[in-house]
């Protein structure tokens, strides 16, 4: 399953995120979601009661900030 990453082009900090899933060869797919509240936007608060960006989905994992994609990536 390729993982999901949610997040907003110009946050910093999904900048980051971005740019270790790059670094460590992950293959993901990105959706900007525009805003927290577009319907992608709500559906990630709906599901991990977040509105923190970035936000990564693999299988039933979510990871919620930048440092939690920089712990995905290192498991």
């Amino acid at each position: 399953m390729i993982p999901l990453l949610l997040g907003l082009k110009e946050s910093i900090a999904t900048k980051k995120a971005r740019q270790l899933l790059s670094d460590a060869g992950t293959r993901y797919k990105y959706e900007d979601i525009l805003s927290i509240e577009s319907s992608i936007g709500q559906m990630m608060v709906a599901i991990t009661g977040s509105t923190v960006v970035p936000q990564l989905f693999v299988g039933g994992d979510s990871y919620v900030g930048e440092e939690q994609v920089r712990r995905y990536i290192r498991n």
